[in-house]
């Protein structure tokens, strides 16, 4: 008998990472961070949406080529039709940006990491930010984040093989 495996990752959630990978690291913009984390953090069964996704890889991919105004509206149109029809709020729907202190105990947090590190986890917990909304869980969060921080440094500076066992 087989040994016990998951659902093989669907080809199409596969594709719509990378497309949205690309993007986030060619535009380097927090709406695109967000939809990335808001798309990516849970499996969603996008095959009945095979056409919507399609549109969003293309418009994502002609946006990582040429990062313009109206390639971003393109994008930014295809991410809310996908969400829409997916039955999932928008990323960042109703929320401009994280409340100052929460950001600020993210942004100290980011600081206490290695320099090779920062940026992207800088990147990813303003994203969780926004993703969490306003209020008390969001500076709740911000805590959590700086009390992990100095673990998380420690990982981040041991040597790769001594990680990897």
């Amino acid at each position: 008998m087989p040994p016990f495996y998951s659902n093989p990752p669907d080809p199409l959630n596969e594709r719509l990472r990378i497309a949205l990978e690309r993007a986030r690291t060619t535009v380097n913009n927090k709406e695109v961070t967000a939809w990335y984390f808001h798309l990516t953090r849970r499996r969603y069964n996008l095959r009945p949406h095979r056409e919507r996704v399609g549109s969003l890889i293309w418009s994502l991919g002609r946006l990582a080529v040429s990062p313009t105004d109206a390639r971003m509206v393109m994008a930014k149109r295809s991410v809310s039709n996908l969400c829409r029809d997916l039955g999932i709020p928008l990323p960042g729907d109703g929320v401009e940006s994280p409340r100052r202190a929460s950001a600020w105990l993210t942004g100290c947090a980011a600081r206490m990491l290695p320099v090779s590190s920062r940026a992207r986890y800088r990147e990813e917990f303003e994203a969780e930010l926004i993703e969490i909304g306003r209020g008390w869980r969001q500076f709740g969060h911000g805590v959590r984040v700086l009390g992990r921080a100095v673990p998380l440094r420690w990982e981040l500076r041991r040597p790769a093989r001594e990680r990897a066992r």
